[in-house]
């Protein structure tokens, strides 16, 4: 079982690592094109109310399904009826929130975007109505995504996100010139048009389209019971980023789109380690909670928050050292200036704090839904993102973008130790005092690479190129011959598995 779960980890690693790298020049691309200027403030603004609206209900339908169509196949029932109706129910549902969400579109900028007014607004509005035609398309898209998973035919997610950074790639290159910033609106809803017809044909031996079985079914009511409380959480998360938008567009021009891309920057690392680690445990948790086995949750939650720390603790001090060298090679060309870079180095450092929180609330959340409990995560979430707006709005007139983003990192710093000081009551233990006393050896390697960094980092190596990829070495070669010096067990078994691979 181990064997197979670390495959299936792996090949999602690897296909998250191209699918970000693409991601990445497709960032790099729009950057250099378009800069940071007002025009990509409203961009970014509509384009986010888009994907807020729909990373809300992909997550809680997507979520709140799995376990339901783990369960069904283990008691031999209709799987394929089951996805049938939902993706179905799904498709009209998501239909006729396009429609309301078309016709009210120039009162939610209003709402959402407050310093918009006159031309800006009119453009914020039209961008708005042409971005939400996708909507029904990446909506059941990932609908796919989640029945393939259940299914353990892992990647589609990766192969989307693909999908969706080609054709923009594609789009921007060929007609930036004469369509400007209309590119970048075009380019969203033909490529939620594309993934759905790959997930489509991928996907439509487990359920199809079609009013054959109905729209409704008692398997549903279920899933719609369970998907309001992941609703009203994730609601919660999109209204705190559209209030840190809304603060952003009065702290300095291009603050939005500066913000962006930092999150870009942020997410592709949270990405990388996240979806082969959440994709493949949110299977095996919600498999071992349909059998109420308590005992293999646990085993998976222990080596799944080592893996999270040893992973996630050199890339914090990589980002923090040197946020600025990774602005400046990723967007610093073009029309991308100065104000620009320093702008998106100082996001990107405060969100690199939200790491490992939030990668572990990922899993730790998916481990309560394989447990079929929604509420208390609702909860906590709310709770979680009342402290953020809260802190935005005292922090962002003094402190700006650091002020904003350092917001989410304290919050999401308090709300962890919540969620695993809950988890622990609700269901049972999973970190004996023991289990925490593991994590030294960790602690003394982190802390050999801020040593080492402090010593070098005013020290410029010919440019900045080769002075992010000296230091970058340096960095992760001291962490992990600390943690060989340590004897930390997963490196020194991962090292024999390499070395029985290579001489084999």
């Amino acid at each position: 079982m181990k064997q197979s779960i670390t495959k299936a980890m792996s090949q999602i690693f690897l296909l998250s690592i191209i699918a970000k790298i693409i991601a990445f020049v497709k960032s790099m691309i729009q950057a250099s094109y378009y800069g940071a200027t007002i025009q990509t403030d409203v961009y970014n603004m509509t384009n986010g109310i888009v994907s807020n609206v729909l990373y809300m209900f992909t997550t809680a339908v997507a979520v709140a399904y799995v376990p339901l169509y783990v369960q069904k196949k283990a008691k031999g029932e209709n799987s394929y009826k089951f996805a049938t109706v939902t993706i179905t129910a799904l498709t009209v549902a998501a239909i006729g929130l396009t429609l309301v969400m078309e016709i009210f579109a120039c009162p939610i900028m209003r709402m959402v975007a407050p310093g918009y007014t006159g031309e800006i607004l009119s453009e914020a509005v039209v961008y708005f109505r042409v971005l939400m035609i996708g909507f029904t398309f990446s909506l059941v898209a990932s609908l796919y995504q989640n029945i393939l998973n259940a299914e353990k035919i892992y990647g589609y997610a990766n192969f989307s996100s693909i999908i969706n950074s080609t054709i923009l790639i594609t789009i921007i290159l060929l007609s930036a010139r004469w369509l400007g910033i209309w590119a970048l609106v075009l380019s969203v809803p033909v490529s939620y048009v594309c993934q759905f017809v790959v997930l489509y044909l991928r996907g439509r031996k487990f359920g199809i389209i079609s009013v054959r079985y109905g729209v409704r079914d008692e398997a549903v009511k279920m899933l719609v019971f369970l998907s309001l409380p992941i609703l009203l959480s994730q609601a919660t998360v999109e209204i705190n980023q559209v209030v840190d938008r809304a603060l952003l567009t009065s702290v300095a021009e291009g603050a939005v789109t500066s913000v962006s891309y930092a999150a870009v920057l942020y997410q592709f690392a949270m990405h990388v380690i996240n979806i082969p680690i959440s994709t493949v445990m949110f299977t095996e948790l919600s498999e071992a909670g349909a059998e109420c086995n308590y005992e293999r949750m646990r085993e998976l939650l222990i080596d799944i928050y080592k893996i999270i720390v040893l992973v996630c603790l050199p890339v914090i001090v990589v980002v923090s050292f040197m946020s600025s060298n990774i602005v400046t090679i990723v967007y610093g060309r073009g029309r991308f200036d100065s104000q620009a870079i320093l702008q998106t180095a100082t996001g990107l450092f405060g969100y690199i704090y939200c790491l490992i929180p939030v990668v572990v609330k990922n899993v730790l959340t998916r481990a309560y839904y394989g447990l079929n409990d929604t509420k208390r995560p609702m909860v906590m979430s709310v709770l979680e993102v009342a402290l953020n707006i809260t802190l935005s709005i005292l922090l962002a007139g003094k402190f700006g973008i650091i002020g904003v983003v350092g917001a989410t990192a304290i919050s999401s710093l308090v709300f962890i130790a919540v969620m695993l000081v809950n988890f622990e009551k609700a269901y049972f233990r999973v970190l004996y005092w023991k289990d925490i006393m593991e994590y030294w050896r960790e602690i003394v390697a982190v802390v050999a690479t801020i040593v080492m960094m402090w010593c070098i980092k005013n020290c410029m190596i010919v440019n900045v190129y080769i002075d992010f990829g000296v230091k970058s070495i340096c960095i992760f070669a001291v962490y992990i011959l600390t943690l060989i010096i340590v004897r930390e067990k997963k490196i020194l078994n991962g090292i024999k598995w390499l070395r029985n691979k290579i001489y084999s």
